[in-house]
């Protein structure tokens, strides 16, 4: 099959001249080799059969005003002159103005360099302005370019693929997928390195986006597309090791340039030594990166901090040392998607570009006249943290955790402005919390890095709600949460910051010892709660004296000492309207006393409160505008008595007189009921009444209703008192 003859010049239609241009083609001829025939100029386009191997990269050629010696200089691969001094360039005839790299020579074959090719066919594509160019086989080797620049520079040499044009372009891999492997300069293993340019070891990425080809040079373009492709960068790690990070090893580079759009959609990008999805220093208008994977890197997999839009639908990354960074983004959303086995991530809204001016690029601003910059998650997923995921400012939504905590930071961000659901499991990790929060330690805390006298402010205006689970898996290992909230020592506003826990852990929360001046504890509600230690998810004291907390858990659960021991609230921090907490007693045996008098110190009671055995409790709710705890729920397990005893010989008492004595009778009070009072001896026909007349005093009176004396023998007088 050889060059087919598809236009004529329009003005000469005869057959004759048909005939005379047919004849002057020359027949079974590659592209590569149209420098040795002749062709009529009456044929102004002609097709291939290939670009140098039969069946391979077959185009469509025109000879036009833009088919130049110039361009045969830039592009060989894709403009030549025929032996008679025509130039024939490459089109495109597809409905997506694509083209194909094989149209430049590459054929996916293995251990073959196709990198000269593919970036000549990339290149074309830029200059003539195509939308796509297309991967047509399922894999392609790609050896680094030499990289000629100094490494500070951003430069197209050193790359393995660079989009350079200023109007847009997309890769496409076939229908199954494409793999782009790549090599060092030599064509082995990125983990050797080859080239060393200046210090600085050099890899080279994989795929850059630099409109113009150099930079500062042209600064934007249109828009940028990938699908299909998987690009191996062949770095392998260990995370737990970074110390073959290398920063120039980019997986996806946008940086330092204006671009409307990027689309990312069947992508997977792994194993590199620096971040593997960066959009630096970039105005980005809109990101969609659909079904997507970023996976292996000593640094971050998902960097797409930009200053437009990001929306994520199932992205998994991870296996890296940031499964992602987000610190700056005006409008950020992840529907679904995984991040997993890492050391951090940060997520935090803002700041505003307009506002951001000598301020740090993590602290959160926004224009008051506009919407808020929301980070959206829908069901995201959060694995396998070794340190925490950290959110900031403008953060909504659903996110389900394992074996990761939430932290929520004054340092990232000007934390304000939260609601999350956070669903958290424990799986293969054990006693950690499920979300931290911390304040600054003080309101005139400095802001690195900005103006003097710009201070932290602290978290305002968020609710969580946090659901803490435990799998099988860990219940039978006997791994647990710590605590559903932990409180770093630190000011948040206590008004306006709102927990409510529920699920199964050691604590609802836990209050870090060392809080600072001005702060208060923020209302932490629990519901449905299932300890993993402690009665309601609290801690415990063993009182042996009278107390005075300073309340800092969700129930205290008391072990007393035998005795009776008053417990009176203070007040060294400040609490929000509706905090409450529970008193437990948490001991079977008699004797042991809790008493909570009804005005004492922080407390406003109905009356006064005693818990007297396991399982007695007591609930106050803190009350703002009286600034103590009021009773929720006063709860006694089983029914108080109190009994006492003495040696007694009564006197001789004369028919209708009376004599009467007092017996001790622990812990009863004023109010409570005498219900029985027994004599060691017959008693002879007296009557016997008490009353409690006193704390801990019974007054027991012996009637004589007969008609004679009654003198009774020495005997044990014994009575028992019910509480009311």
């Amino acid at each position: 099959m050889g060059m087919d003859i598809i236009a004529r010049a329009a003005a000469n239609a005869a057959t004759s001249s048909a005939a005379q241009a047919l004849a002057s083609t020359a027949p079974s001829v590659l592209f590569i080799n149209i420098g040795t025939k002749t062709i009529d100029a009456a044929v102004t386009a002609i097709t291939s059969s290939g670009y140098s191997t039969l069946g391979l990269g077959a185009g469509t050629y025109v000879s036009d005003a833009l088919a130049t010696a110039a361009l045969a200089t830039a592009h060989p691969r894709f403009c030549k002159q025929t032996a008679n001094g025509r130039y024939f360039r490459l089109v495109t005839t597809d409905a997506d103005k694509a083209i194909s790299v094989a149209q430049g020579g590459a054929e996916g074959l293995a251990g073959i360099n196709e990198q000269p090719a593919i970036q000549a066919t990339v290149a074309y594509a830029c200059a003539m302005k195509f939308k796509w160019v297309e991967f047509p086989e399922t894999s392609y080797e790609l050896w680094c370019p030499i990289r000629t620049t100094v490494v500070t520079t951003h430069a197209v040499n050193g790359h393995p693929i660079c989009i350079t044009t200023n109007d847009g372009l997309g890769l496409r891999g076939c229908r199954g997928g494409t793999t782009l492997n790549l090599k060092n300069s030599l064509g082995g293993s990125r983990n050797i390195i080859t080239q060393v340019v200046g210090v600085t070891n050099w890899q080279g990425g994989g795929i850059y986006v630099l409109p113009g080809g150099v930079w500062p040079g042209g600064g934007s373009i249109d828009w940028v597309a990938l699908e299909n492709l998987t690009v191996d960068g062949g770095v392998t790690f260990n995370p737990a090791d970074r110390s073959n990070i290398n920063l120039n090893d980019k997986g996806f580079q946008v940086q330092d340039i204006i671009c409307n759009r990027i689309h990312m959609r069947n992508c997977t990008f792994k194993n590199f030594a620096g971040e593997i999805y960066y959009v630096g220093g970039s105005t980005v208008n809109s990101q969609l990166v659909e079904n997507c994977t970023f996976d292996g890197s000593p640094q971050c997999a998902l960097n797409p901090s930009s200053n437009g839009k990001f929306t994520g639908i199932n992205i998994q990354a991870g296996n890296a040392y940031q499964a992602m960074e987000v610190l700056g983004a005006l409008g950020f959303t992840l529907i679904g998607g995984r991040f997993y086995d890492f050391y951090s991530s940060s997520v935090s809204g803002g700041p505003d570009p307009s506002l951001a001016t000598g301020y740090p690029f993590n602290y959160a601003t926004r224009q008051a006249t506009k919407r808020p910059p929301w980070m959206t998650f829908v069901g995201t997923r959060f694995e396998g943290a070794t340190d925490a995921v950290y959110i900031g400012a403008w953060a909504h939504g659903t996110i389900i955790t394992v074996d990761c905590s939430v932290t929520m930071n004054y340092g990232v961000g000007h934390l304000r402005d939260v609601h999350l659901n956070i669903e958290a499991w424990c799986d293969q990790k054990s006693a950690f919390p499920a979300v931290n929060l911390a304040g600054p330690m003080t309101l005139t805390t400095q802001i690195n890095g900005a103006p003097a006298g710009t201070y932290y402010i602290p978290p305002s205006n968020i609710r969580l709600n946090v659901t803490t689970k435990r799998t099988a898996q860990a219940q039978a290992s006997n791994r647990y949460f710590s605590s559903g909230i932990n409180m770093y020592a630190g000011i948040v506003d206590k008004n306006t910051v709102t927990c409510t826990v529920s699920g199964d852990a050691h604590k609802v929360f836990n209050l870090v010892a060392g809080q600072p001046a001005g702060f208060g504890l923020p209302r932490i509600d629990y519901q449905q709660f299932r300890t993993t230690a402690q009665p309601y998810g609290g801690t415990f004291d063993y009182p042996a004296s009278d107390m005075v907390y300073d309340v800092s858990w969700a129930a205290l659960v008391l072990y007393p000492v035998a005795g009776t021991w008053n417990i009176t609230l203070g007040n060294t921090f400040g609490y929000a309207d509706g905090q409450k907490v529970i008193f437990y007693h948490g001991d079977a045996a008699a004797g042991k006393v809790i008493v909570f008098p009804a005005n004492g110190a922080g407390l406003k009671l109905q009356k006064e409160r005693r818990l007297f055995a396991l399982g007695d409790m007591l609930e106050l709710r803190f009350d703002a505008l009286l600034g103590k705890w009021v009773e929720e729920r006063y709860i006694t397990a089983t029914q108080q008595n109190f009994t006492g005893s003495t040696t007694y010989d009564a006197p001789s008492i004369a028919s209708g007189a009376a004599a009467s004595t007092t017996v001790t009778a622990t812990s009863a009070a004023l109010g409570d009921q005498v219900t029985g009072i027994s004599l060691g001896v017959s008693a002879g026909g007296l009557v016997l009444t008490g009353y409690v007349s006193a704390a801990h005093t019974v007054t027991v009176v012996l009637q004589n209703p007969t008609a004679a004396a009654i003198d009774l023998a020495s005997t044990t007088l014994a009575v028992t008192v019910q509480k009311k």
